[in-house]
């Protein structure tokens, strides 16, 4: 959403267009169920993607890190709105897939995905 903000200092006064973002620093609503498929792990939340991602980015699958926090990913480099496309050649479809790989992989992991600016990324760490 667009919302217009008017700004009065010392009988001046100024009209500025703001656009709101969500948490994520896009302008996609985020419903309830969303917020309730979110599931943390490592300090970092993840959220399934949505059909906006999939056509903004052209991929089929994903997992987009909704908040992160001090842990594994964050130590990785990892930040919020990166989206986890594969783990281990893997195709990552949930949240609840990735959840169940970092839980019962033993060893190095590796990542690959998307910044939330459409740059290629990978990532690893050990288990």
């Amino acid at each position: 959403d667009k919302i217009d903000v008017i700004i009065r200092r010392d009988n001046n006064t100024k009209l500025i267009s703001v656009t709101l973002k969500n948490q994520n620093g896009t302008t996609n609503i985020i419903n309830k169920k969303v917020l309730d498929e979110k599931q943390r792990i490592f300090g970092t939340t993840f959220i399934n993607i949505d059909k906006a991602d999939k056509n903004k980015f052209k991929i089929n699958n994903g997992v987009k890190v909704y908040s992160i926090a001090n842990g594994k990913f964050k130590d990785a480099g990892l930040s919020s709105g990166f989206i986890i496309t594969k783990v281990n050649n893997k195709n990552i479809q949930s949240v609840k897939q990735l959840i169940n790989i970092l839980n019962s992989t033993k060893g190095g992991i590796l990542f690959e995905g998307i910044q939330f600016n459409g740059v290629p990324g990978y990532f690893g760490f050990g288990l």
